[in-house]
Order: structure tokens, then C-alpha cells, then sequence
């Protein structure tokens, strides 16, 4: 089985869209103001690197719509990715990594992963009771804002806040409008996101399809709400990279868990309270876009709830962000929350509740 780093860099702004819209009479419409995510949710990386194995099959995909829908089923899978459900395949996509940037420096190509998003303290422990600390002062929540917010870090443990390298632009006035809506209740204003020059996103992935191989120059192809373009190039990697364990500075007392990707929980089965001891989190609200091969017509168009082509929107859940910290007790507490986290079998296949355990002797 092949393995992949598949790089995707934005060519102007980008929109990665979250809760663009509200039920109204059980009918979605437009938010008046819309914020970019800062990346793409691992199943829209997904929907990404499907299309574009779609592609490489014209026998299968003219483009715009399936033409042989068995051959499709064995590239892509019969259906995207589905929360709650039973274990999915994918085709020939094998797995996905959670997202990671790489860094273009002196000729070097430097992959950044996320980090601890309580990096900056230092944490303290009393028998059962924690307290984290920052030069020398304990924490407060007016830390939380300046403070506590997603890292990256590289192999010789450098460090840098994730707003460093995403910027926001607003447009204002923009209409967006069906037939025969007044036009003043359409107008909104929308920041989209910009990533910093020479920087990536980018993920791995274990594809078995040798017509990957045959990308040898950029592919250009539209990603996120607003269907902005991305250089997309492909990589081929001798072996699976392993994890990037957490910068030595990075030290707790006791064992933890670092989430290295957006993680799904069942709250009836792990109580907070009770399983997790103390935590440094945020969460993320999670939606996306459901297609199946027998019923999905084209794969251009979205309106509102369901379209006639079978394109449907999820339910939204609420998943532990990235750079989220559980802290334990003991390695069997944490040996307990790993457990449930590997739980989510066909969650993990596709880049979530993917986690770093540290364990103490």
C-alpha cells in the first residue's frame, strides 16, 4: 500500500465554512455574518482527495457527474462520511492523517503539527486538585483568550501560535439572493481566511491507486464554500511518518492526552467529571455534506436541507477541538479514555480522534 503527503495550498483567500446558516420555519437560511475556519475539517479533505481520484478515472467520471457507478464504488467507496453509522469504506483511500502545515525555509520543507493549546503554562498538581501556571502566576480566565489558543510545533520543538500564520479579510455588501427575495434582507458580510505565504496545508494519506503516481505537476481544484482555488500537489513517501511526539519543554507531572486532531466523544459512556480529572479544551462544531454513488447526481450543487441530486446535510455535533489536553491521575484513568477514543473506528481511518498518550513511570 502506497502513502502519500498530499500538500493543498490556497491561491488567493479561502472560506472554510462552519454555521453559514440558521433554520427559520425549518427552512436553512444566510447568516448576516460569516467568519472563515482557520483549515478544512478532515471530511472535507476527504470529499477533496475523493474527487480527486474521481478524476483520475475518466472511464468513471466525466467531470461533473458518475458514469460507471460500480467502478466509482471501488474507487471512492459507495458513500462519504457518515456520523452516526456503521464502519464506512473508501475505496482505495485507505486512511487520512489529520491536517498538519508545511513550512517552505531556506529550501527546506518543515512539517508543523498542533500542539497543546495550554503550551505557554506550567501545571501544578496537589493531590487530586491541578492548577496551571504562567510565569509564576496562576491562571485566570483573562489568560484564556491571550494565552490558551492552538499551537504548532516542529521537530526541534519551535513553536508558533496558529494566528500567526492566518489572516481574515472582510468583504461587505455581498448579495446572495434566489429569484424573488428582497434583496435587502441578502446583503451580509463575510470574512474569509489567508494563509501566509510559504505555507502549506497538507495531510497523508494510504491510497492504493498507482494513478496518483502520474501527478507530477500542480492540479488545481476548487475547495470550501466558496469554491476557491488550491494547488494541490502530490508526494509519494517511502514509508507512513510516525507521530511527532510533544517538544521536550512540554513537561506535566502527570499523564496525559493530547488531541493531535478533532475528536469525537460519547458523553454517555465517558463522565467528565468522574474520567477526565482536570482539562485544557474546546470544542468545534462539527456538519458536512453527505453524497451516496447510486443517488448524488452532480456534486456542484447544495440547497438547503436535501436537493434532488442526494446531496444532504448531517446533523451537527460538538467534537474536542485540536490541541485540547486531558490530564489523569493514574495511566489506567488514561488507558480508559484511550480506549474510548479508539472507539471511533471509521472516525479514526479519515483523521480524527487521532491523540498522543504520555504516559509517567
Amino acid at each position: 500500500m502506497a502513502h502519500y503527503r498530499i500538500q493543498f495550498t490556497p491561491v488567493s483567500d479561502y472560506f472554510f465554512g462552519g454555521e453559514k446558516h440558521r433554520l427559520m420555519n425549518g427552512v436553512p437560511v444566510a447568516d448576516y455574518f460569516t467568519v472563515s475556519r482557520p483549515y478544512p475539517q478532515q471530511t472535507g479533505i476527504l470529499g477533496m482527495i475523493r474527487y480527486l481520484m474521481l478524476l483520475l478515472h475518466p472511464e468513471a467520471f466525466d467531470g461533473k457527474r458518475i458514469t460507471d457507478k460500480t467502478q466509482a464504488k471501488d474507487l471512492i467507496g459507495e458513500k462519504s462520511f457518515s456520523y452516526p453509522g456503521n464502519t464506512q469504506n473508501f475505496g482505495k483511500i485507505k486512511s487520512i492523517s489529520p491536517l498538519y502545515f508545511i513550512q517552505d525555509k531556506n529550501g527546506k520543507t518543515i512539517p508543523w503539527y498542533f500542539g497543546p493549546m495550554d503550551y505557554p503554562f506550567k501545571l501544578a498538581r496537589n493531590d487530586d486538585e491541578f492548577q496551571l501556571c504562567y510565569r509564576n502566576k496562576t491562571y485566570n480566565a483573562k489568560d484564556h483568550g491571550n494565552l490558551v489558543q492552538p499551537y504548532l510545533y516542529n521537530a526541534k520543538s519551535q513553536t508558533i501560535p496558529l494566528s500567526n500564520l492566518i489572516s481574515y479579510h472582510s468583504r461587505i455588501g455581498i448579495e446572495k439572493r434566489h429569484r424573488g427575495d428582497d434583496p435587502a434582507e441578502k446583503f451580509y458580510k463575510i470574512k474569509t481566511a489567508r494563509l501566509a505565504p510559504g505555507w502549506h496545508f497538507a495531510v497523508n494519506a494510504e491510497i492504493n491507486d498507482e494513478n496518483l503516481e502520474k501527478i507530477t505537476s500542480p492540479v488545481f481544484l476548487p475547495m470550501g464554500a466558496e469554491r476557491k482555488m488550491f494547488k494541490i500537489e502530490i508526494k509519494k513517501l517511502n514509508k507512513e511518518p510516525a507521530k511527532q511526539p510533544p517538544p521536550p519543554r512540554y513537561k506535566r507531572p502527570v499523564p496525559y492526552i493530547l488531541c493531535i486532531s478533532d475528536c469525537f466523544m460519547d458523553g454517555g459512556k465517558i463522565k467528565i467529571k468522574d474520567d477526565i480529572p482536570f482539562a485544557v479544551t474546546d470544542y468545534v462544531s462539527f456538519r458536512n455534506l453527505k453524497t451516496q454513488v447510486d443517488k448524488t447526481g452532480t456534486y456542484t450543487a447544495f440547497k438547503g436541507k436535501e436537493t434532488p441530486d442526494g446531496i444532504e446535510r448531517s446533523e451537527r455535533y460538538n467534537l474536542l477541538l485540536r490541541g485540547s489536553v486531558m490530564y489523569f491521575l493514574s495511566n489506567d484513568q488514561l488507558e480508559k479514555m484511550e480506549e474510548h477514543l479508539k472507539d471511533f473506528g471509521k472516525e479514526n481511518t479519515i483523521g480524527f480522534n487521532q491523540f498522543i498518550s504520555i504516559k509517567t513511570n
